[in-house]
C-alpha cells in the first residue's frame, strides 16, 4: 500500500562525531548568507536495503527515506497490506533508526511525515493504460511519457507526484501485478485533501483510508474508475454532456491530440487547460486510442 516513506524526527541528542565512528559520512557545507559566512554539517548513511538517514546537526534533526517492502525483506514489486505497512513503519523507527543512531528515539506516531507513496497494482498489460493516460494530467503538473511510464512532473520544482508504469519492464523480469499506479505525496509542501480533510504531516495523520483516499480521488481524476472510452466513442459522451456544437468541436481536439500523439506547439496552455478539463467535466480523463478499456478497481490480489 505504502512504497517509499520519508520520516523525520527531532534527535538533538546525537553526535556528529560518534555517527561517523558508526560508519556514517560527514559532509561540511558553507555559504554565504547576509554577507555572513554560515556552516551546516550533515551527517548520511545508506544501509543495504538501500534506505538512506541524515542528520542535520545545526538543527538537531534526523531525516529516514526507506522502501517499506525492502525494509521487510520483501522483493520491490510487493504490494503491502495495511497491516505489513504499519509493520515496516515500526520496524524504520524501533528497530532500523535506533541501531544506526545508536540512541532510543520518539514513538513512532511522534515523527513527521514528508513523504510518502501509496500504490497499487493490477495483473492486467500496462500498456494501453499507458496509452490512454498521455492525455491525463494531475493539477499543476506536465505529463512526461517515456517507454514503459507515464509520470506527472511539477511544474514548479520539478518534482514527481505520480506515476503510471510497467513494473515488469523496470524490474526487468515478469511480475505478477505489473500495472503499477503510485502518487508520491509530500504533506508539508503540497495540499492534498481527501474528503475535504488536508493530510496532516505526522505519522498520526496516516492510515489505510488516507492512502486508498488519495489513490481513489487520482483513479477517479484520470477516469480509470470507469471504462476509458475509445477516441470514437469519446464523442458521443461529449455530445450528450455539452451538446453537438460544443461536444463535436472537443472532439475534433481529441482527435488532433491523438493523431499528433499530443498537444500541436502552437496550442497555448490555457487552450490545452481548458480543453482538458472540459473532458473531465464530461467524465473524460483517459483516452484509449484503440478500443474501450475496463475500469481499474482498488482490489488486493490475494497470492
Amino acid at each position: 500500500m505504502i512504497d517509499t516513506v520519508g520520516l523525520s524526527v527531532e534527535a538533538s541528542s546525537l553526535d556528529v562525531g560518534e555517527l561517523e565512528s558508526r560508519g556514517w559520512d560527514v559532509r561540511l557545507s558553507r555559504f554565504h548568507r547576509d554577507g555572513q559566512i554560515v556552516e551546516r554539517t550533515k551527517a548520511f548513511v545508506t544501509l543495504e536495503n538501500h534506505a538512506t538517514l541524515e542528520y542535520f546537526d545545526g538543527i538537531g534533526w534526523l531525516c529516514v527515506r526507506a522502501s517499506l517492502p525492502k525494509v521487510l525483506g520483501l522483493p520491490n514489486d510487493v504490494i503491502l497490506s495495511w497491516f505489513d505497512t504499519v509493520k515496516a513503519l515500526g520496524v524504520v523507527v524501533g528497530e532500523l533508526a535506533p541501531e544506526m543512531t545508536g540512541d532510543r528515539l520518539s514513538p513512532l506516531d511522534e515523527w513527521g511525515l514528508w513523504r510518502f507513496d501509496p500504490v497499487w497494482a493490477w495483473p492486467c498489460d500496462p500498456g494501453p493504460y499507458m496509452d490512454a493516460l498521455r492525455i491525463a494530467r494531475l493539477a499543476r503538473t506536465q505529463t512526461v511519457c517515456e517507454p514503459g511510464s507515464v509520470r506527472w512532473r511539477s511544474l514548479r520544482s520539478g518534482a514527481i507526484y505520480g506515476r503510471f508504469y510497467d513494473k515488469s519492464k523496470e524490474q526487468g523480469r515478469v511480475v505478477r501485478l505489473p500495472a503499477r499506479l503510485e502518487r508520491q505525496v509530500r504533506p508539508k509542501r503540497q495540499t492534498v485533501r481527501i474528503g475535504g480533510d488536508r493530510i496532516g504531516g505526522k505519522v498520526s495523520d496516516l492510515s489505510e483510508s488516507v492512502c486508498l483516499g488519495v489513490l481513489a480521488s487520482t483513479l477517479r481524476r484520470f477516469g480509470l474508475d470507469r471504462p476509458v472510452p475509445s477516441v470514437m466513442a469519446s464523442k458521443r459522451i461529449l455530445c450528450e454532456v455539452y451538446g453537438g456544437r460544443k461536444g463535436g468541436n472537443l472532439w475534433q481536439e481529441l482527435l488532433t491530440f491523438s493523431v499528433c500523439g499530443g498537444w500541436p506547439s502552437d496550442y497555448s496552455d490555457a487552450k490545452m487547460r481548458r480543453v482538458e478539463r472540459d473532458c473531465r467535466r464530461a467524465g473524460i480523463g483517459a483516452l484509449s486510442p484503440d478500443g474501450e478499456l475496463p475500469p481499474l478497481e482498488l482490489r488486493f490480489w490475494s497470492v
